[in-house]
């Protein structure tokens, strides 16, 4: 018997500091992920938050705090969960925001509200 488990774990890599910051992990399931764990089987899931709903598609507001600077994003894509509301950002998504914090860090602001369907 086979005692590995793969984990999926979702980080993001900070290249001005060189470090990995580790936003969630959890153990994938074969409902949601082919046999590789690598490529999901639909364009929805299973939440791992509330367990109880599915995600769809759509739009959140996400708040980024670092140091002493609040970004908030609007309209970024997202899966989202019809029960819980919990929502989960592709890679890629991921990387754009944290672009954009970073040039907002360089501006020299405490607060900035960016419209990321715009931004993009």
């Amino acid at each position: 018997m086979n005692n590995e488990q793969p984990l999926h774990v979702v980080c993001s890599f900070n290249k001005d500091t060189m470090t990995t910051i580790i936003i969630t992990a959890y153990i994938p399931s074969l409902d949601i992920w082919n046999n590789d764990f690598k490529t999901r089987k639909k364009n929805s899931m299973e939440c791992v938050i509330c367990k109880n709903g599915t995600t769809k598609p759509g739009f959140v507001t996400f708040t980024l705090e670092r140091d002493s600077v609040i970004i908030v994003f609007k309209n970024v894509p997202a899966f989202v969960c019809e029960n819980c509301g919990d929502f989960y950002l592709t890679s890629e998504t991921t990387q754009l925001l944290l672009q954009k914090a970073n040039q907002t860090l360089l501006k020299g602001v405490e607060f900035e509200i960016i419209n990321f369907k715009t931004a993009a």
